[in-house]
């Protein structure tokens, strides 16, 4: 069996979900709707609404996981169940147990498109506060980045024959 750690930073997380929903502020101003932008953009004392999402995000995650799990910290589906409060410094990371034809070299990319996750997922559910018509939108890609990384899961690496050594040395 191979391990594979994916960490995701909630602060990271928060930082993209400001950059991207200024950015959707900005193009939103019109002369009718001046006030677009400062409606849409996340800013620092709005990041207490976005607790609950990234709880129910890493719950989400751990659930698509749940077969290959060996641990999960950052996130504890149990007692978010119940109270849906994670430290805001949490990060959330999951260990996985891979079997051992798994392609290690998906890791990366199974780590970039967990971070998307929790990017699109935060701001779907942002966007039905704030722009409805672009949560759809949102929601879709984050469940498409969840099935990206499902698939890198389920993805086994071809076996390779053994060098076998006809004892020439040419």
């Amino acid at each position: 069996m191979i391990e594979v750690t994916l960490t995701i930073s909630k602060r990271y997380v928060y930082d993209e979900l400001s950059k991207s929903s200024a950015y959707i502020g900005a193009k939103k101003i019109t002369p009718e709707d001046e006030g677009s932008y400062s409606r849409i953009a996340i800013v620092d004392t709005q990041r207490e609404m976005l607790e609950r999402w990234w709880s129910e995000a890493c719950v989400s995650a751990a659930e698509t996981f749940k077969p290959f799990i060996k641990s999960v910290s950052g996130s504890e589906p149990e007692r978010e169940a119940q109270r849906m409060d994670i430290a805001p410094d949490a990060d959330f990371s999951v260990t996985l147990w891979m079997t051992s034809s798994f392609d290690k070299n998906l890791s990366g990319a199974m780590q970039a498109s967990l971070f998307s996750y929790f990017v699109n997922y935060i701001l779907s559910q942002w966007c039905k506060l704030v722009l409805p018509g672009e949560a759809d939108g949102y929601a879709s890609i984050a469940v498409g980045n969840l099935s990206d990384i499902v698939s890198k899961m389920y993805y086994k690496r071809p076996p390779t024959r053994p060098e076998v050594n006809t004892g020439n040395s040419n």
